[in-house]
């Protein structure tokens, strides 16, 4: 299976994953929405993308969306620990997701014109937008640490053993 074709995969798997989130996580739903922007630049530079000269950029974007998979995942396996507090790893995973997003865009900008290249920018304001939010977030973390009752961090432990 080609980059493009599991690229692809992975983004319909991924917001599928959101859509059926009891309780969706803000997160969740701006990456989520990050993800169906791509998916039309994907049919438009199709041809494009297929080419074995960007097969290391569709690469990277397939790392990417793999770690945004692995964060939803743990956030859909931990409801609770992430209600109260996010954690650092996870949202540096998506943080850099997001980076190799960004980079994914601005290595495919000379491939595109019109409308592709508009949504595209879109798109870019979009990540950009995301990734300051998860910057404010990290910042947060620390201090939220400080902040939970004993019952709070008693219940994190149990549910990641």
């Amino acid at each position: 299976m080609d980059a493009f074709t599991t690229v692809f995969e992975i983004g319909t798997r991924l917001v599928k994953k959101v859509k059926q989130m009891n309780e969706i996580q803000p997160v969740c739903v701006k990456l989520s929405n990050i993800i169906i922007k791509l998916q039309p630049i994907f049919g438009d530079l199709n041809e494009h993308l297929r080419k074995l000269e960007h097969r290391a950029i569709m690469e990277n974007l397939k790392n990417a969306l793999n770690d945004a998979e692995e964060v939803v995942d743990y956030i859909i396996e931990h409801p609770r620990l992430t209600k109260y507090l996010r954690s650092g790893k996870y949202k540096k995973k998506l943080e850099n997701a997001m980076k190799d997003i960004d980079n994914w865009i601005i290595r495919i900008q000379p491939l595109t014109s019109g409308e592709t290249l508009n949504n595209l920018s879109n798109l870019k304001n979009d990540v950009n937008e995301f990734s300051n939010e998860l910057n404010n977030k990290l910042d947060d973390i620390s201090g939220k640490i400080d902040n939970l009752s004993i019952e709070v961090m008693r219940q994190m432990r149990e549910e990641l053993s």
